[in-house]
Formats: structure tokens, C-alpha cells, sequence
């Protein structure tokens, strides 16, 4: 039969530490009683059956062996418990060896579940010609270069100089073993769950690209989460994703400059494909009177590095490329501006769709819209004055025609240095202005001087969303004040009233970064969309780490409906970075 449980070895002690106690009062006790003897009522006899205790020593006597039968009483107990306890450690061994049994038969029993899985998986894709899209990060590796009348090979050399030109990387191509390019992918990130089956082939591949210049203070926030969020937010609204009406696949990419090729291994995790951003020119080498050549390493936010944006137009295994910025949020399918870019080489059902995306494709100042379109942007007017002619490029966002002639046209537009101090490039009034040495102020020269009616400036409400002032006053109490930016007389739009619906991508400059954990809460007109915007960049983060990394929500309890569980405080040492999961 079994033995009854013993109380612990601590309870024990406390026990007897309770005896001992009582046993020591008492003795004080007495100790202090009179010496005058006890005596019976009158009338008893000294014989009667009950025991009188008449004086001290009895009392002691009686404590004394009281205390004794405790002693040995905690001394039967600690036998006890020691005994119960070596049995529960064989209990718990024997308990753990047969889970650890049941643990490997399990283990077994799934790895081979997984192998009939993968040789089922083999099967149905040798069969099926549509194969699986991989899931948000997991980008898959670029079609193979195509032949193209821009280039006659992969590598293109940019005459003059040490800045050369741009090669294009050999690990682009994804001919080679399966085994490997799975290797590479499983050491990368973890694999996230299978996506369904496409019902529907995707009409093309976007290249989507990003450029890093130099490393930031904080590459984990800025750099890391940046691009990985980016990254998520075009698969959500891409083919890859059933439940959006997108009809095109993505590919990301990301152009490294020499200086930034430390902290670019982030990117190499999350699968962008790395290209080698060298100066499409080196500065030594522009011509012109010198003022281009002495100033343009001090202009804009980068100097002649921002100059490898252009690289972009070198990606021509693709037919449409959109540059982003890092700190760019896609909310909505681009398909219009892919429609009309490649309605030349579409059928004739395909056609129908370019058509009725022309007819809504918010344009400013609702001018036409040419046959073929080369280029989509926006400007960003809180740059220059309202009266100024020329108006620079907003550089977070550009969709483009990739094209070797074009990158090549930009490369002898640099080299040749035909930038006035007061004129700016081509002395047409291309600056000056903040950027204009580099890619803000060279894009329009290139499209609005060089080759008019080629491209198209979209509503800046809509694509690259800002939440920026329209005009040049003070905004109080919601109400705005000044001239328009635009250079319209009466009216113009306020970005900041625009429905968030209706926003395709967001750029987090005057609303600051998301990394920064600024709720934007005081209900002001420059802070409504702002507060709704970085709750959706940390909503798709959300979705990125708990529905396809498979992890934890996110622990931090400051402002949750805003950040969802991922800034513990205001500001930047608020924030909660990412941890990109690998095997």
C-alpha cells in the first residue's frame, strides 16, 4: 500500500520551533511564580485518583518530556521525507524517459509526414505549370535577363571615370541548382506558411527598388524594420496576396552604395537583391564651368550618392520599376500605372483595363494623359515658391520604364555638368532648390525639358501622400491660410482631408518616421491622417511578424491602439525593433 504523504521538512521545523517557544514561556513563567506550596481545597483527601501537581519541579519534569517525544517525533519525519523525496526523483526520471520516448516517436512520425509532404508537393509541381509564389519576404530570385535593344548584355559600362557605370550581379540570374536556392533561402528567414494556389497568372513582374546611400545611426529601426515593412506591404497588395485585386507579382531590390555596404546584410536577410550602387559618374569627371562639380557633394540630403536612384533604370528584366523610399507604405494595389505603362504590349481584353484606368487615374491639374507613358511621379512643392516655374521631384516615389539608352542619357547629362548657378540644369530654371543638383531636380529636366509629354505627375493626395500643407501660411484651428503652392489662384487640395481609402502609398516625412512613436493624438487637421497612417505601418508589421513569422504580438502597452503592442513609451527609445526569425 501506498505511504501517506509526510507533511515538508520545513513544516516539521516549524513544528518544533513552536513547541520550543511555549516551552521556554512556560519555564519564565514559573520561574517567576511565588515558592508557596500548592496546597488542595479543604475537605480533599491526598489520596484521591487525580494527580495534584504541588510545585515547580513536576511542572518541569512533565516539559521536559513533552519536548522530547517532539525531538524524536522531527526525527521520524525528516526519515520520512527523505525517503518520499528519492522516490519522487525516480518517479520524475521514469516519467521523463517516456516522454522523451514518446517525444522521438512523434518526431519521427512527423519527418516522415513531411518527406511524403515534399515528394507530394515535387509530384503535383512537375505536373502543374503554375507553381507556388513565395510568401512576403521570401522573395523569389528575378526572371532571367532578357535580351533587350537597350543592351546587348548584362554588364553596361558607363564611359569616363572611376564612377564606371553599373554591372549588373551575377547571383541575379536564378539558373542554377534548386537545392541550393532553397539552402540559401532557409538560412535567410524562416519559412512562413505556404501560400494557396494562384488561380490567376500574374500579367508581369515588378521590380520594386529601394537605395541606400550610407548607414544610418540606427540600421536595426531606420534601415531593418524600414525595409521589411516596405516589403510586406507590396506582397499585401500584390498577386501573391488572394485577397486583393492585384494582377502583378513583385520582386524587390535594393541599391547599395559603396559606403553603405556594412550595415546592407539586413537587406541580404530580409531577400532583397543587392546591386552594386557606384556613381554613375565620379565627381573628378563632370565637365561644365566647376560649379556643378565643387557643389554637388554638399546638395541635398546625400550629395552625388543620391545619383544611384538612377540605377533603377537599369533593371530592365523588368518592364515597369518603382523606386521607393525606406520610409514608404503601400495600402493599395498600383495597378492603374501599370496598366497604362505596359498597354502597348497587352491583349486585346488587357487593353480594355488600361482604358478604364486612364479614365480614373487621378492626374494634376487633370491634364492628359500621353500614349505612352515612360514615367509616373510626384513633385513636392513646399520646396520652391509658388511662382516658380519649374518644380522639383518628390524622390520617395517614381514608377519608371527601365532602359539601358535612358540610364546611359543620364550618365552624359552628369558628365557634361550643364548646371548654372542660378539657372540650373540646362539654365531652364531646374533649380535652384533643395536637391537639385541630384535626382529631384534632374528627373524633371530630363522629362519636363528633354522629353516632354513622356511622363505623368500624379495626385500627390493619392500616391506618395505626404499630409503637407498646401499652402504657404500657418494652419490654426484647421484653417489654412496663404497662397497655394501649387501656383493655382483659388483653390487647392489639402492632402491632409483626403480619406485614408483613397491613399495608394504613404511617405513618412512631415508625419515623422513610425520608428519614432509619436501618436499624433491632438486631433488637429496636420494630425488626423498622420495618426491614421502610422497605425496602419504598424499594422502590416503586425501581420508581417505574428501571421507570417509565426511570432509573439508585441508586448508594449504605450498607446496599443496606435502601435499595436510595439513602443513601450513616446519616442524613439520607446520603440520595440524587429527580429528577423531564422531556423
Amino acid at each position: 500500500p501506498k505511504r501517506k504523504k509526510h507533511p515538508n521538512l520545513h513544516t516539521s521545523h516549524t513544528h518544533t520551533l513552536q513547541l520550543l517557544y511555549i516551552y521556554v514561556l512556560c519555564v519564565s513563567k514559573i520561574k517567576m511564580a511565588p515558592m508557596n506550596r500548592i496546597s488542595s481545597r479543604r475537605g480533599t483527601s491526598h489520596n484521591n485518583t487525580k494527580w495534584k501537581i504541588h510545585n515547580k519541579k513536576s511542572i518541569f519534569f512533565i516539559m521536559n518530556v513533552f519536548l522530547c517525544i517532539s525531538f524524536v517525533s522531527l526525527i521520524i519525519l525528516s526519515y520520512n521525507f527523505v525517503g518520499s523525496r528519492s522516490r519522487s526523483k525516480d518517479d520524475v526520471v521514469t516519467s521523463q524517459m517516456k516522454r522523451m520516448m514518446e517525444l522521438s516517436q512523434y518526431e519521427t512520425e512527423a519527418m516522415m509526414e513531411l518527406s511524403q509532404y515534399k515528394d507530394e508537393t515535387t509530384e503535383d509541381n512537375n505536373k502543374s505549370s503554375s507553381s507556388l509564389k513565395q510568401n512576403s519576404l521570401r522573395m523569389k530570385q528575378p526572371p532571367p535577363l532578357e535580351s533587350s535593344n537597350d543592351a546587348s548584355s548584362s554588364s553596361v559600362k558607363g564611359g569616363g571615370g572611376g564612377g564606371g557605370g553599373r554591372e549588373v550581379r551575377n547571383d541575379m540570374n536564378p539558373n542554377r541548382d534548386d537545392n541550393t536556392h532553397n539552402k540559401q533561402k532557409a538560412a535567410a528567414v524562416v519559412s512562413p506558411p505556404l501560400p494557396q494556389q494562384q488561380t490567376q497568372k500574374a500579367k508581369a513582374t515588378i521590380g520594386y527598388a529601394i537605395s541606400l546611400t550610407g548607414c544610418p545611426s540606427d540600421p536595426k529601426n531606420q534601415l531593418g524594420d524600414g525595409a521589411a515593412v516596405l516589403a510586406h506591404s507590396i506582397h499585401l497588395n500584390s498577386i501573391q496576396n488572394n485577397n486583393k485585386s492585384s494582377s502583378y507579382d513583385y520582386q524587390m531590390y535594393a541599391i547599395v552604395h559603396p559606403d553603405a555596404k556594412s550595415c546592407s546584410s539586413i537587406l541580404q536577410e530580409l531577400n532583397y537583391v543587392i546591386i552594386e550602387g557606384v556613381d554613375p559618374v565620379s565627381v573628378q569627371d563632370i565637365q561644365g564651368d566647376g560649379f556643378l562639380r565643387e557643389k554637388v557633394v554638399k546638395n541635398g540630403c546625400c550629395g552625388e550618392k543620391e545619383f544611384i536612384k538612377l540605377h533603377a533604370y537599369t533593371i530592365v528584366q523588368h518592364p515597369v520599376v518603382v523606386h521607393l523610399d525606406l520610409d514608404v507604405l503601400v495600402l493599395q494595389p498600383l495597378d492603374d500605372l501599370f496598366d497604362i505603362m505596359l498597354e502597348e504590349e497587352k491583349e486585346e481584353e488587357e487593353d480594355d483595363a488600361a482604358e478604364e484606368a486612364r479614365k480614373k487615374l487621378p492626374v494634376m491639374f487633370q491634364a492628359s494623359i500621353p500614349d505612352k507613358v515612360d514615367a509616373f511621379f510626384t513633385r513636392d512643392y513646399n520646396m520652391v515658391m509658388p511662382h516658380s516655374k519649374r518644380k522639383p521631384v518628390q524622390g520617395g516615389f517614381l514608377a519608371l520604364r527601365p532602359s539601358m539608352e535612358t540610364y546611359n542619357e543620364f550618365v552624359n547629362i552628369i558628365r557634361t555638368g550643364h548646371y548654372t548657378k542660378g539657372g540650373g540644369w540646362g539654365d531652364l530654371g531646374f533649380g535652384p532648390f533643395y536637391g537639385s543638383m541630384t535626382f529631384q531636380g534632374i528627373i524633371p529636366y530630363y522629362y519636363d525639358a528633354l522629353h516632354p509629354n513622356t511622363a505623368v505627375e500624379v495626385s500627390r493626395c493619392i500616391y506618395n501622400q505626404m499630409c503637407d500643407n498646401p499652402r504657404t501660411g500657418r494652419t490654426v484651428n484647421d484653417i489654412v491660410s496663404g497662397d497655394c503652392r501649387t501656383g493655382e489662384k483659388d483653390t487647392c487640395e489639402d492632402c491632409r482631408e483626403r480619406p485614408m481609402e483613397d491613399v495608394k502609398t504613404a511617405h513618412f516625412t512631415l508625419c515623422q518616421k513610425p520608428w519614432e512613436c509619436l501618436p499624433h493624438d491632438g486631433g488637429r487637421i496636420q494630425e488626423r491622417l498622420c495618426k491614421q497612417l502610422i497605425t496602419e505601418w504598424f499594422r502590416v508589421r503586425k501581420d508581417l511578424e505574428v501571421n507570417t513569422w509565426n511570432k509573439e504580438e508585441g508586448v508594449g502597452m504605450f498607446k496599443k491602439d496606435i502601435f499595436h503592442g510595439y513602443c513601450t513609451s513616446h519616442g524613439k527609445k520607446g520603440y520595440i525593433p524587429m527580429e528577423v526569425p531564422r531556423l
